[in-house]
């Protein structure tokens, strides 16, 4: 019997690792689940990221009524942006927005964000901001600005929600 320790204690050692390992699995998936709740809770409620989202479908509503449907660079440095009273750079009020979707899409690809999560709650506005603002991002992504790589996690994710069924 003897002769059978090292074996049973290598299979116990095997089945305590595998344990270990699917518990922190468990753990590190419901921390990000929960992350990512709490970031839109937050997004909700926070003071600044709701101006922002509150910015930028305005800008999104003005540019509408002057048929500037997915503007260029230059189209948005020149149109005249009034939000609650004080005029905005509407170049400014994109970026932020981008900015914070290219932050959403890195957290996903890292795993940090639960991106299923994100997808259900950002989906439709995620993409078709993205597809309304494609003469910006090319202007944005020459070189003398934010270069070829600028938004690209953004717009992989946009592409993979777009071909993706609800």
């Amino acid at each position: 019997m003897l002769q059978y320790a090292p074996l049973l204690i290598a299979i116990g050692s095997l089945i305590t690792a595998t344990m270990s390992f699917l518990s922190f699995r468990h753990v590190r998936k419901a921390a990000v689940r929960s992350e990512t709740v709490n970031l839109i809770m937050r997004m909700t409620s926070d003071a600044h990221v709701s101006g922002m989202l509150d910015r930028f479908r305005s800008l999104r509503l003005s540019l509408d009524a002057q048929d500037r449907s997915n503007p260029s660079l230059d189209t948005l440095r020149r149109h005249t942006f009034v939000w609650d009273g004080a005029p905005w750079d509407p170049t400014r009020v994109v970026k932020d927005m981008f900015n914070f979707y290219e932050a959403m899409a890195l957290g996903a690809q890292a795993n940090w964000l639960d991106e299923k999560i994100l997808r259900s709650y950002w989906r439709t506005s995620y993409v078709l901001d993205f597809a309304d603002f494609t003469a910006y991002v090319a202007d944005m992504r020459s070189e003398a600005l934010g270069g070829p790589r600028l938004y690209n996690a953004y717009e992989a994710l946009v592409r993979k929600w777009r071909s993706s069924a609800v």
